[in-house]
């Protein structure tokens, strides 16, 4: 590693311009998180009637619509890698779908 330079900083070793990743949520991860759940919470909203439409057809469709409901925490969890993001993700966008009413059943 003669090519980077080391610097010694609270007995670990980091790269240069390197920051010292926190394990806590800041509230900039926060703040991104509500930010993906609110366009997930708008994305359920106009999916839900989908849902509905293809219910009839069968299990099968019915079961590969009803997978959107599930990547906000993913998405969230990929933008953002910290223990907790996915979680607070799908309860935020859900609790906003509540929110923005129901739709249509």
């Amino acid at each position: 590693m003669s090519f980077m330079k080391l610097i010694h900083f609270n007995k670990t070793f980091y790269k240069i311009g390197e920051e010292k990743m926190k394990k806590g949520l800041t509230l900039t991860d926060i703040l991104v998180t509500v930010v993906i759940s609110i366009v997930f919470a708008i994305i359920y909203k106009l999916w839900g009637p989908l849902y509905y439409a293809v219910k009839p057809f069968g299990f099968q469709v019915e079961q590969l619509i009803y997978g959107m409901w599930f990547i906000a925490a993913t998405v969230a969890f990929l933008i953002i890698r910290k223990p907790g993001v996915a979680l607070i993700a799908e309860i935020a966008a859900a609790q906003e779908s509540l929110l923005l009413g129901q739709s249509g059943d």
